[in-house]
Formats: structure tokens, sequence, C-alpha cells
């Protein structure tokens, strides 16, 4: 129904656009008595509502998208990743209270939603980052500003996250930082994008010992995260975003799309241990 929606956009087919539309939210209430029968603590409104949420979110990209608004089309796509969440959280929740033996803790806890917002936050990072080297490579110049000014938003979102546990130091030492390595991959695909072997090769020089920075800093705030168990994860997602910046540069779509689908999901292996860490430090906070 998305894609019947899109194609509609693109033809300029006002009735196929509106029947995907009806469509769509005809489906929210089918997914909400699929999920409802299935596990009863999942109202069918409560789930179709969500749904529909993540319906609108999803068109007001789209119609963006269609307008080439991209400054529109990524604060809208920022949103629409944000509510998923949301919906995973009320799944999680639901099942849990359905299956108590197989699912321990409350998703509703301090640790969890730290957990839940660390891997949203992480996760966001990672496509933002590949949508603007995607944008760069294509030289879509407007397309890219606006990715490069989604993902610094997300920088911004990221060190706030930081600062609520550790303090306003933390949070301004945090960001520089943070956006150092989002530095370093621009070089690198703007070496692959003219060439320039050189360049290339120093930003990745710059990524690794900048993984070894990281993983001090984190250290430093958390003893429970060691420094060289840090700097490895953080290597493992600079090599997962080069795989899928390489493909790109090669003009393999497939390759890409699969590559950025295991660096999205090393996010979580970052979260994880991240989250607990903190949650050790601070019981009280986080229990």
């Amino acid at each position: 129904f998305i894609v019947d929606y899109t194609t509609g956009l693109a033809a300029k087919d006002k009735t196929k656009s509106e029947k995907a539309v009806n469509d769509l939210l005809a489906y929210a209430d089918d997914f909400g008595a699929f999920l409802n029968s299935a596990n009863p603590n999942l109202p069918k409104a409560a789930v179709s509502d969500l749904v529909k949420t993540h319906i609108v979110t999803l068109k007001d990209v789209i119609d963006a998208q269609a307008a080439g608004d991209y400054v529109k089309a990524y604060t809208a796509t920022r949103k629409a990743f944000a509510h998923m969440d949301l919906i995973a959280n009320a799944l999680a929740g639901a099942i849990a209270k359905q299956f108590p033996d197989k699912f321990d803790g409350n998703a509703d806890a301090g640790g969890s939603k730290l957990r839940s917002a660390l891997t949203l936050t992480l996760s966001e990072h990672s496509f933002l980052v590949t949508v603007a080297t995607a944008a760069a490579f294509g030289a879509r110049d407007a397309d890219f500003k606006a990715a490069a000014d989604s993902l610094d938003g997300n920088s911004i979102d990221l060190s706030k996250a930081i600062g609520s546990v550790y303090g306003d130091a933390a949070e301004k030492a945090f960001l520089p930082l943070w956006r150092k390595h989002i530095g370093f991959v621009v070089d690198y695909t703007a070496g692959l994008a003219i060439k320039d072997k050189n360049k290339s090769d120093k930003a990745v020089n710059d990524l690794l010992a900048y993984a070894d920075d990281f993983g001090a800093f984190l250290n430093s705030a958390n003893p429970n995260l060691p420094k060289a168990a840090v700097s490895d994860l953080v290597k493992t997602h600079i090599v997962t975003l080069k795989d899928v910046i390489d493909a790109q540069a090669a003009g393999d779509y497939s390759k890409a799309y699969t590559a950025l689908r295991k660096a999205y999901a090393h996010m979580a292996a970052i979260a994880d241990p991240l989250s607990d860490a903190i949650a050790k430090q601070f019981p009280d906070k986080f229990k």
C-alpha cells in the first residue's frame, strides 16, 4: 500500500494515492485485530491507533520527498523513526506480560527505557550517516545538507542522553568527540568520490585512532566500560559503515543495503553494554 501511495504521487494519480491511504487505514484495524487475537494485552483499538500514526508519519516523509523538500523529509523521517520505539515498547510490555517465565523484568523499568533510548538513537545515527553519504555520492547537495543537519540533530540528542546521566560537562565533552568521527567518515567518503586514496586511507587511520580515544573517554566516565572493549565495538561500527560506503561508491545497491542492515544491527551491540554499564553504575536511577 505504501508503494501504491508513492507511485500514485509520482504519477500524479490522485485516485490511486487516495485509495492507498484508505487501504492503509483499513490495514491498521486488521493489524490491531491480528495482534489482539494473539495477545489480549494488546487492545485492538490501541494497536490500530499506533499503526495509524505510523502510517501518517511515513506519509509525511513521502509527501515531503515528492515535493523535493529535503529538510521537511528528514525532519519527518526522524519523527517516523522515533514513533517505531513507541510501537516496540507497547509490544515488548504486552509480550513480557503474556510470557513472564520467558521474559524477566519490566519493559517500563528505567534500565529497559535506557537501553531502548540508546538503541533508537544509535541506530538512527547509522541510518542517517549512510543516507548522507549516498547523497554525497549522488552529488545531491540539498539532500546531503538536510541529511547532515539531521545527523547532527541526532548527535545532539545522543550528547543530551549522556548529559542526563553524567552532567553538563560530560555532555559538552561528548558532542565534539562524537562529531569528530562523523567528520572522518565524510573525509573517507570524499576521498572515494574523488579517487584520492591518500585522503581515504588517512580517514580510515583517523577513525581507528578515534576508536581508542572514544574507548578512553567512556572508560573515564564509567569503569564498567573497558577501554579495549569499547574501542573494539567502535571499530566494528567503523568497519560496518565503511562496507556501506564502499558499496555505495561502487554503485552496488544490493550490497549497500545488505551492509546497511548489518551496520544498523550492530548499534544494538553498542547500546546493550553501554546501557548495562550505566545501569550498574547508577542502580538507583536504572532499576
